[in-house]
């Protein structure tokens, strides 16, 4: 199994997983500037958590 290191390319799963595991989790805040990652976020997660996004280049 390959480890990628970037956030954009394993957070679905990652937190899929985690608000899987624990139900404890309500929300995630994502800093990732990809309105496709956003899309996936919400379409696997999105219905069991609150999602807050935001992107600042300062």
């Amino acid at each position: 199994m390959s480890r990628c290191r970037d956030p954009a390319q394993r957070g679905t799963g990652l937190v899929d997983k985690l608000v899987r595991d624990n139900p404890n989790i309500i929300g995630v805040k994502d800093t990732i500037d990809s309105l496709a990652h956003n899309r996936s976020l919400i379409q696997a997660v999105g219905d069991r958590i609150a999602i807050f996004s935001g992107f600042d280049e300062y």
